[in-house]
C-alpha cells in the first residue's frame, strides 16, 4: 500500500476505553468497516501536513512515540482508518 492511497476495504475491531488501559470495565467494543490508508511524510506539504498532525496526536497519548525511549520500539508504520460504519455496545460494571 502506498502512503495516502487506501488499501482495500476491511473490518476492524476495537475497544474504546475512557483511560489509556484496555482493562477498563468502562470499555465499549465495536466493529467497523472502512479503509485504512498509510501515513508517511511524503513530498507534499499535504502529506507532510498529515503526518505531522498524526505524530502530534500520538504522541499526546505516548510522547515517546518513534523516539529513543519509545515503549514499543518495533512499532515503524503510522496508519488511519477511514470508517465508513460502526457498530458495538457497551458495558459498566457496578
Amino acid at each position: 500500500m502506498r502512503a495516502g492511497t487506501a488499501g482495500p476495504p476491511g473490518v476492524f475491531t476495537g475497544t474504546q476505553a475512557d483511560g489509556a488501559m484496555l482493562d477498563d470495565p468502562a470499555s465499549r467494543p465495536g466493529t467497523e468497516t472502512g479503509s485504512v490508508y498509510r501515513v508517511e511524510p511524503g513530498a507534499t506539504a499535504d502529506s507532510r501536513h498529515t503526518y505531522d498532525r498524526t505524530l502530534a496526536r500520538l504522541r499526546e497519548l505516548v510522547p515517546a512515540l518513534f523516539r529513543s525511549d519509545d515503549p514499543t520500539p518495533n512499532r515503524t508504520v503510522l496508519f488511519r482508518l477511514h470508517v465508513d460504519r460502526m457498530t458495538g455496545r457497551a458495558a459498566t460494571s457496578r
